[in-house]
């Protein structure tokens, strides 16, 4: 998947090595987007993540690199 570059270092916190590029299949599905900045995700694993915010049984994620995936290839 190709990402720009800033979007790329904007996502510094990534624990995970920015693994959503390698495996797509275990991107959080977004269930709906909340601003500009925010995407409704339904996350996937309990995994620990910087860029998720628990909401209910949801969350928003404020991601760079998921929010450009969604954004540009609607995923």
């Amino acid at each position: 998947m190709e990402i720009n570059k800033e979007v790329l270092q904007r996502a510094s916190a990534c624990s995970k090595n920015k693994a959503c590029l390698k495996t797509p299949e275990n991107l959080c599905p977004v269930l709906c987007e909340a601003s500009d900045n925010m995407i409704v995700v339904l996350k996937k694993k309990p995994e620990k993540c910087d860029y998720h915010v628990h909401f209910g049984y949801n969350g928003f994620c404020n991601c760079p690199v998921r929010k450009e995936i969604y954004r540009t290839q609607n995923k």
